[in-house]
């Protein structure tokens, strides 16, 4: 059998000889669980400036680091008030990397029965009402599980805690080794599950958008569109053409009429001789 590059150290190729091979997570990661192809980052809040991480330093109380993969504390800003809290109504995003769960090979009964479950220990740990911790969508008492594997769910109408507080419980590995344990229990001890990485956000509750996007039209309904469009023009011009040709014969016969008037009009030979009869019968 292969052995897992250990805790603090990665590899996302196969075949490898030997353990020098395992990469050291770098500043702002880290890893712990063996045998990952890929180091996580710091999540939000804490920070770590070594190498071969194996965890992340939390930022002192009052302070908070807004972007992931932080490398020192003084990226730990202070906060807006004292509890970190973005919004009046004081809620977090929880986000739960496990690795391993493949929901597309779970049915939809079982599915919902491991969301209700990880939500039961998401209130466990924060210590508030289960109704509180909701999906997406703001369904209550369940998270939402993505087709990667990735947990997501909000924490609404915290009042008892800070949000230090609930980082320090969130990300700890007491949390961890519960939000396995319940997916185990749920799936069953057959899959090797492993949750790789939690990470909590402190802002306003956004509900998930379900409405279906613009599509844009597409290439082939575009040049269908053409001929149709080419077809309109040639017809409008061959249109234009005919009227034009019609008006240009109209005109043409307008002047020849005109041209044989004139013609008879100004018959000088047959006039002047007519006039010579004429002006000899009055001599006469």
């Amino acid at each position: 059998t292969c052995e897992k590059c250990p805790v603090g150290t990665w590899q996302p190729a196969v075949g490898q000889a030997n353990k020098s091979n395992c990469i050291l997570c770098e500043p702002g990661k880290y890893s712990m669980v063996a045998g990952v192809s890929a180091c996580s980052e710091c999540p939000p809040g804490t920070w770590i400036g070594d190498h071969e991480a194996t965890e992340c330093q939390l930022c002192p109380a009052g302070r908070w680091s807004r972007r992931a993969g932080s490398l020192r504390e003084n990226q730990c800003t202070p906060c807006a008030g004292s509890d970190c809290f973005d919004a009046l109504e004081k809620s977090v995003k929880v986000d739960i990397n496990i690795a391993g769960l493949q929901p597309s090979s779970i049915d939809s009964k079982t599915l919902d029965k491991l969301a209700r479950a990880i939500a039961k220990e998401i209130s466990s740990a924060c210590k508030v009402p289960l109704p509180t911790v909701v999906d997406l969508d703001g369904e209550k008492t369940t998270v939402f599980i993505a087709p990667s594997g990735l947990v997501s769910a909000w924490v609404l109408s915290i009042t008892q805690s800070t949000v230090h507080e609930l980082a320090s419980k969130l990300y700890s590995p007491s949390f961890r080794y519960a939000v396995g344990n319940a997916t185990e229990k749920v799936l069953g001890e057959d899959l090797e599950i492993q949750v790789v990485a939690v990470s909590m956000e402190p802002k306003a509750f956004e509900r998930m958008t379900t409405a279906a996007p613009t599509t844009p039209p597409t290439t082939t309904e575009a040049t269908t569109a053409a001929p149709a469009t080419t077809k309109a023009a040639e017809a409008t011009t061959k249109a234009e053409a005919a009227t034009t040709t019609e008006e240009a014969h109209t005109e043409t016969s307008h002047h020849a009429d005109i041209t044989v008037k004139t013609t008879n009009a100004y018959d000088l030979p047959s006039s002047l001789g007519d006039v010579s009869d004429g002006a000899a019968a009055v001599a006469a």
